[in-house]
């Protein structure tokens, strides 16, 4: 990415996103089903609706101290060759606007938060392992990308 923001150093950039994600594998699609709308949401009668349950996500924000971060929770099916496992899918959003006035000042902004993209991860790590994943099951396939606007 830095390269990149090299060969394009005159565009006006305003802001960056890290958006890492991960998910936890379930026994059952029912065990995935109950975790959102079991554990995160309160059951009621909104969970059904003509004769069907509700498909459920969430989308939580996180202000922090330089930017925010945004999470998306939803029931997915993980394929691994033949294997379908029922899982919960983790899509983060840190997103940061740049400082800076001139556009070398956002430009060197940009190469520093992207420059610190593990500890966004980590941070991203830290939230799903302390506030929603069960103790027995590690979060899996963390991986992320950068976008640039």
């Amino acid at each position: 990415a830095s390269q990149l923001i090299e060969k394009l150093s005159q565009i006006e950039y305003q802001a960056v996103g890290i958006n890492p994600k991960g998910f936890v594998g379930f026994a059952s699609a029912e065990d995935a089903y109950h975790y959102i709308c079991g554990k995160l949401l309160s059951p009621g009668s909104w969970q059904e609706f003509g004769g069907s349950k509700v498909n459920a996500s969430l989308e939580l924000s996180y202000p922090l101290k330089r930017g925010v971060l945004n999470l998306a929770i939803n029931q997915v099916n993980v394929q691994s060759g033949e294997q379908v496992t029922p899982a919960i899918l983790f899509s983060g959003n840190l997103n940061y606007p740049l400082l800076g006035n001139t556009i070398t000042e956002k430009i060197q902004d940009l190469q520093q938060v992207i420059g610190n993209w593990q500890n966004d991860v980590k941070t991203f790590q830290e939230l799903l392992v302390e506030k929603f994943l069960p103790l027995s099951s590690p979060v899996q396939a963390i991986s992320g990308s950068v976008f640039l606007n």
